[in-house]
């Protein structure tokens, strides 16, 4: 079978196309750069070491580590019963552990192992004051089963607490000077006592301390500084305890629109001043 010149030159093309795309490829990468990918072992481990390195850093970086608290020691010998939260977080304490361990504290601390037992209080911070702590005994404080409470009526002069100094404060029966201290401070924001119930807003007094002390204490209230309504001004009114800024301001409005007030007992027209309150104010205000 003859084969005609025309197919010829047909099938010739079609091999010769073949050919061109079969090794077009191989001449391409000739020209290229092969990359040689053997390593050798010791490239391996550095490679995996360094991989190591890298993974603790981004874990380490997606969970840093806390910080570890520093604690201070406290710089000369201190009561703890003292120590305000601002002390205790000075001393590394968080806020939280702070505000925590006034509250277990609140009855008072007698020694570093009542200290010890509340639990917030972390043992390093222990380890680096308990030397530096000491508890002052209460003066005259006395014990139930040594001497009978009659002894103690006999022997006993009441103390005014209007007109009484820290020492005299410190005679009563249960009184240190750590209450001593905080009964002269809440007599001197009320302007004095005008009844001994008060004693129940000093600072970490309770009623088993007033119930201890009630029958050596008495109130002179003559004693007691007044505020004059058509005097005051808003601060000074604001400043005692009993007063908000509200309540002031709305007794010097009042007394404004009043050209003066001619009774106290005329506060009471004021929205923000109930019976309650007029009750706990009497004691502490006049017009002249």
């Amino acid at each position: 079978m003859s084969i005609s010149k025309r197919n010829k030159r047909g099938f010739f093309v079609v091999l010769f196309v073949l050919i061109i795309v079969s090794y077009t490829p191989r001449i391409i990468n000739s020209f290229n750069d092969t990359p040689d990918f053997k390593f050798t072992h010791q490239q391996l481990l550095n490679a995996e070491k360094e991989l190591v390195v890298k993974s603790e850093k981004a874990k380490n970086k997606k969970y840093p580590k806390k910080k570890k608290r520093k604690y201070k020691k406290l710089s000369c010998k201190t009561d703890p019963n003292l120590l305000s939260k601002d002390d205790w977080m000075n001393l590394g304490l968080s806020e939280k552990q702070a505000t925590s361990l006034l509250r277990f504290s609140e009855r008072g601390l007698k020694s570093n192992e009542d200290l010890k037992r509340i639990y917030v209080l972390p043992e390093k911070l222990y380890n680096l004051i308990a030397d530096s702590l000491f508890y002052p005994e209460i003066k005259n404080e006395y014990k139930k089963n040594s001497f009978s409470e009659s002894d103690i009526k006999v022997s006993f002069v009441p103390v005014e607490l209007n007109n009484a100094s820290q020492e005299d404060l410190e005679t009563i029966p249960g009184i240190g000077p750590f209450f001593a201290k905080n009964i002269l401070k809440r007599r001197d924001e009320l302007g004095g006592f005008s009844n001994k119930k008060q004693l129940l807003d000093v600072w970490k007094f309770d009623q088993e301390k007033y119930d201890e002390i009630n029958e050596f204490v008495f109130i002179d209230k003559t004693s007691i500084h007044k505020i004059n309504l058509n005097l005051a001004t808003i601060d000074e009114l604001k400043n005692h305890p009993y007063i908000s800024y509200k309540v002031a301001n709305s007794i010097v409005k009042m007394r404004e629109m009043r050209n003066g007030y001619q009774s106290v007992d005329e506060i009471q027209e004021s929205k923000l001043i109930d019976q309650e309150l007029y009750t706990k104010l009497l004691p502490y205000i006049e017009l002249e």
